[in-house]
């Protein structure tokens, strides 16, 4: 620094651009000598890479059957919640449902009872049901 006449940021910059150079120059002799072995039949093992890329994998795989074992856990918890049949099973129309009903001989409606909310459901019964309005003041 005193010898050459340079300030303190003038040497830091100098010193650190000598450091790189030469640590370039380990690095090429590093690599080249590592292909002529891998020329010459040397195996180094596994890299940082394949190693971590291993272990994400192995995860992933352990994580994928857990997440299969709880939707499983969730599917039967589902189906033993509910009791009812399919819609797939019975899906009858309401004129399927009047033929049943005039093959079977029976004219009585009045054991039915009607589901809220059902599709069948007149318009009349849904106005009964609903709520009045209650008033805002201003």
């Amino acid at each position: 620094m005193e010898n050459e006449g340079l300030d303190e940021a003038q040497s830091y910059d100098k010193a650190r651009k000598e450091f790189y150079f030469y640590r370039h120059q380990e690095d090429v002799e590093r690599r080249v000598a590592k292909e002529e072995a891998l020329a010459t039949g040397a195996y180094f093992g596994k890299g940082p890479i394949e190693i971590g890329m291993e272990l994400e994998n192995r995860q992933w795989e352990d994580w994928k059957a857990w997440a299969l074992k709880e939707m499983e856990k969730e599917k039967q918890q589902a189906g033993a919640a509910y009791g009812g049949t399919d819609n797939e099973e019975v899906d009858l129309t309401a004129g399927e449902q009047e033929a049943n009903l005039e093959e079977s001989g029976s004219n009585d409606l009045d054991g039915l009872t009607q589901v809220p909310g059902d599709v069948a459901e007149s318009p009349v019964n849904l106005q009964n049901r609903m709520p009045e309005p209650v008033p805002v003041p201003f």
